[in-house]
């Protein structure tokens, strides 16, 4: 007589080295998704701050931006400021104040240009703590704010760094925030 033999039943659960394979590829997915929002995330809500590079001579101009009219601008069209606790002719935004906040600073000792409506007999120079010439109007130190864009005043009204910026007109008076 033939014995006929049967196959084991196979068992619907996975073994347990089959689960931790299955668990250790869930949780690698997931670590991967989480690290894609998180950079994702870190790509849209980064500081814009952008280092400022000065090329070529110092020159305070004149730019239209919208919502405030006229303000002094810089060779490149990014906003001026003055810093309120600054005292005229006397810079003390320096040191992690300057890396937000940088000067305008002459190059290599170059006269400052004026262009636009800009009095020349308003712009001049100051020696900063460590020396550097920092173009003035009307005697108060000229500074950029990192996260302005060309075209922009983002910092006017700001208080920041102890004191309040303020965007110039080309007649010297500060610009309110809208």
């Amino acid at each position: 007589m033939d014995t006929i033999t049967h196959p084991k039943p196979t068992s619907t659960q996975p073994s347990t080295s089959g689960r931790k394979r299955r668990n250790s590829l869930i949780w690698g997915g997931a670590a991967v998704a989480a690290l894609a929002v998180g950079i994702t995330a870190a790509l849209v809500f980064t500081n814009r701050d952008t280092p400022v590079v000065d090329a070529g001579p110092a020159r305070v101009d004149v730019a239209t931006i919208d919502g405030l009219g006229e303000v002094l601008v810089d060779g490149q069209g990014r906003t001026l400021y003055l810093f309120e606790p600054d005292e005229a002719a006397d810079v003390t935004c320096t040191g992690g104040c300057a890396d937000k906040w940088p000067p305008l600073v002459a190059m290599d000792d170059a006269e400052p240009e004026v262009g636009g409506d800009v009095d020349p007999a308003l712009v001049a120079t100051v020696a900063d703590q460590v020396g550097a010439e920092v173009l003035t109007f009307e005697g108060w130190p000229l500074y950029r704010y990192v996260s302005d864009e060309v075209g922009e005043a983002t910092g006017t009204g700001k208080d920041q760094n102890g004191g309040v910026w303020w965007a110039l007109t080309p007649a010297g008076e500060r610009v309110e925030a809208p």
